[in-house]
């Protein structure tokens, strides 16, 4: 039985999680579980931590439908299903998670834990915390209620920006959870990162972080082509790592690219060698923003009609205000990114 638990669901939490796992792996058994992505679990699998069981946590299949009410039992029913095979038996632990949001089966899981463990939520983005929702639609109250009925747990109406008005987390007063902050340990990000091959002899070097999501762009697959056209023009090796979820958009294999394993998230990527780093709304950039002390790294985000701006202006939001990674660049065009490219040293 582990002594700490620690539930990862989301590459972002990744350098977090296994800083917590150094810290404690000579206290007592740790078990690392990756949430909903497996491209989290390949990524821990790799790192052949001596010291840790790395497991995996499936999201239910189940989806709620608010007017069919077989549906609302189906996924309560599984979502007892799945604690029970997952988590039977846990106690006296310590359980770390990170915060999520409109997770109706991470809510069952810290607060069933709650009983028999100490659990500690890692919380999620600093510079955007959720403020309580006083108002709500009758939709909204409905939604709300079905979500507690199926989860069995008490949920709060929640808003982070106008692009995420709505949104539904665990009510952690109700349960002992306790809220605290990791800081990431940069020697851990070192001893787990990922080298990137090397580049032809007298080639610059970009590497692009891509997550096939041009769903929130309307004119994404057009621009990021002349992106990848003005890299080519200019004579540079391109390496693209997609996102350990959503891997990357296809077309961009139309175009002379070297794909880095996509399970490796940005922030354990070793990025010494390379000349440029240009992501679109990923939070791994300002990682490696940091690595680099903004040197050749800037973000694409404005490049793009979005098809929600609120949803761009959030991106934007948490790009800029993230009060440990911070990204400074973001360019708003191809003149500009010409000139980014012809310009950094």
């Amino acid at each position: 039985m582990a002594n700490l638990l620690i539930l990862c669901n989301a590459p972002y939490y990744l350098p977090h999680a296994l800083t917590l796992y150094e810290q404690q792996r000579r206290v007592g058994a740790v078990r690392l579980m990756a949430v909903g992505i497996p491209g989290i679990h390949d990524f821990l699998q790799a790192c052949k931590l001596p010291d840790a069981a790395v497991g995996f946590v499936p999201l239910p299949q189940t989806r709620l439908r608010l007017w069919n009410p077989l549906s609302l039992l189906s996924l309560r029913l599984e979502i007892n299903r799945l604690y029970a095979q997952l988590f039977a038996g846990v106690a006296g632990a310590t359980v770390y998670t990170f915060g999520g949001f409109n997770d109706v089966w991470q809510a069952a899981v810290s607060a069933r834990l709650s009983r028999h463990n100490r659990v500690i939520n890692l919380g999620i983005f600093d510079g955007n915390p959720p403020q309580p929702l006083t108002r709500l639609t009758l939709k909204q109250q409905l939604f709300w209620r079905a979500n507690e009925w199926v989860a069995q747990v008490r949920l709060q109406p929640m808003h982070m920006s106008a692009a995420y008005s709505y949104l539904l987390f665990l009510d952690e007063s109700c349960y002992g959870i306790i809220k605290e902050r990791v800081q990431p340990d940069a020697t851990v990000q070192e001893r787990y990162a990922y080298r990137l091959p090397p580049a032809p002899a007298g080639k610059k070097t970009v590497l692009l972080l891509e997550s096939a999501e041009g769903f929130f762009y309307r004119d994404y697959e057009v621009v990021l082509r002349k992106v990848m056209e003005l890299f080519v023009r200019e004579g540079f090796h391109v390496w693209v790592k997609g996102h350990p979820r959503c891997g990357y958009s296809a077309f961009l294999n139309d175009y002379p690219i070297a794909v880095l394993p996509a399970y490796v998230p940005a922030e354990f990527l070793a990025v010494d060698t390379v000349d440029f780093i240009f992501g679109i709304h990923s939070l791994g950039l300002g990682s490696l923003c940091k690595k680099r002390q903004n040197r050749g790294v800037a973000s694409l985000l404005d490049l793009f009609q979005p098809v929600k701006p609120v949803e761009q202006e959030f991106s934007r939001k948490l790009l800029q205000e993230d009060k440990t990674f911070p990204v400074s660049t973001m360019l708003s065009s191809l003149d500009e990114l010409r000139a980014f490219l012809r310009g950094v040293q």
